[in-house]
Formats: C-alpha cells, sequence, structure tokens
C-alpha cells in the first residue's frame, strides 16, 4: 500500500518534533552558547519563542469564532441583498405573506412564527423582514408573482 505524502500540517509538526528533540540532546548551556555565536540573545529568543508559541495557540482558539463571524457577515450580507429583490409594495407583500401562511403547504413551515401573528399589525418593516427571509430560504421564489387583489379591495 503506498503511503501518503504528509501535508504541510504533518510537515510542520515533524520539524518542530525534530527541533525539540534536538534542544532536548543538546547539553546544558550548549544552546544559549550556539544562539550567542551566532548573534542572538538566548533570553531574547526565548521570550519571542513564547510569543509566538501563545499568538499561535489564541490564533488556534480563536479559528472556530472567526470562522462563524465569516459565516454570519456572509448571511447577513445575503440578508440586506434581499432588500432589492422585494417586489411591489408593503401592503402586497403583506398580502403574499398572508397568503403563504393561509394555504395548505404553510403547515409544513410550522417553525415560522408569523404564521402565529396578526399581520395586519406588524410594521412594514417587520413585514418586509419576514418576506427576504422566507426569499431566503426558498419559501417564495423571487420571480414570484404577486398575489392578485380580491375585487373591492
Amino acid at each position: 500500500m503506498a503511503r501518503n505524502r504528509p501535508n504541510d500540517e504533518e510537515k510542520l509538526l515533524n520539524l518542530m518534533r525534530g527541533l525539540g528533540e534536538r534542544v532536548i540532546a543538546l547539553p546544558d548551556g550548549e544552546l544559549a552558547e550556539e544562539l550567542r555565536a551566532e548573534g542572538f540573545d538566548p533570553d531574547e529568543a526565548a521570550r519571542e519563542g513564547g510569543r509566538i508559541r501563545r499568538q499561535a495557540l489564541k490564533d488556534f482558539r480563536l479559528g472556530d469564532l472567526r470562522a462563524a463571524r465569516a459565516s454570519y457577515e456572509r448571511h447577513a450580507a445575503e440578508y440586506e441583498g434581499a432588500r432589492g429583490l422585494l417586489p411591489g409594495t408593503p401592503d402586497t407583500r403583506r398580502a403574499a405573506l398572508d397568503a403563504i401562511l393561509a394555504s395548505p403547504s404553510a403547515a409544513s413551515l410550522g417553525h415560522i412564527t408569523a404564521q402565529f401573528r396578526d399581520l395586519k399589525e406588524m410594521s412594514d418593516e417587520d413585514v418586509d423582514s419576514y418576506y427576504r427571509q422566507l426569499l431566503l430560504l426558498g419559501v417564495i421564489a423571487p420571480d414570484a408573482a404577486e398575489p392578485e387583489r380580491a375585487e373591492g379591495e
């Protein structure tokens, strides 16, 4: 069976292990002497190594947070971008939401909290927000026709 080639992370880990083994194998004081011979201050090198280690640990710990923040920012941008997809007027969007929530297929949308609210009492901004969310969820097609008004409205 062919052995897989090491990836960059494995190469770095192997390098770090090799350096660690080399440092451990040195007699006391020899590393400091080598550093001084190369023009480096051993104490400064130790401080810099500690700083690099702490920064690497911090970056690792914050990796998931940074990924979550990037995901949030992408979704927020999508949500704001959906503002341009809103058809008609607030009244036509309100009527469209009423029609969606009154339809038999609304039962499959049980997680939509607007289903239990009186849309006539909601602000236009809230109606637009629900409409955008349904657009992004794919419940409403961006090219969906606006609901027809009943005669007399």
